[in-house]
């Protein structure tokens, strides 16, 4: 991310909650709600919150404590659906 991008998620974007170990677990947010999705590996949270931030056109955010956020990608473009 650039040096003028916020250091916060925005609505919308895509926070992983992760203490950095497999052995608690990797939580799935979506701003501005809680987290809602649980996986047993970093990696799969990872997959899981790039194809979210695909279809949202949302930014990815890692934090160990819901106040600290690193951001892991920047927002993207929104992947166009291929229905309608």
């Amino acid at each position: 991310m650039d040096g003028n991008a916020s250091s916060k998620p925005a609505q919308g974007d895509i926070v992983l909650f992760s203490k950095g170990t497999d052995h608690e677990g990797h939580l799935i947010a979506i701003v501005p709600g809680p987290p809602k999705l649980r996986f047993s590996t970093y990696e799969r949270a990872l997959s899981v919150a790039q194809a979210l931030a695909s279809e949202r056109g949302a930014g990815i955010w890692r934090t160990p404590d819901g106040e600290t956020f690193k951001a892991v990608e920047s927002p993207r473009p929104q992947r166009r659906s291929s229905y309608g």
